[in-house]
């Protein structure tokens, strides 16, 4: 794994573990209405999670799109100073 990945990983993680505070704490605390607030809290957490997972493939797919441009760009200034234009031009 390169390390904007392992970066991009860690930084969900933490977002992950973060988030899961509140969820963490209606866990430890004693449960009084049944299970209708932990499952709520896990539910939040889950789509949260999933919208961070969502939000770093999106930025992934951007830099990867910036990343083809750029090669495309390198390659047409390699190609115009390869080929300097002459006086017959």
């Amino acid at each position: 794994m390169s390390s904007p990945a392992w970066i991009t990983a860690g930084a969900i993680l933490m977002a992950a573990l973060i988030s899961a505070g509140p969820a963490w704490i209606v866990l430890r605390r004693p449960d009084r209405k049944g299970s209708v607030p932990t499952e709520e809290a896990v539910t939040t957490l889950s789509r949260e999670v999933e919208l961070l997972v969502q939000d770093v493939r999106e930025a992934r797919a951007d830099i990867a799109r910036v990343r083809e441009w750029q090669a495309a760009h390198d390659a047409e200034h390699i190609i115009l100073h390869s080929h300097p234009p002459s006086a017959d031009d």
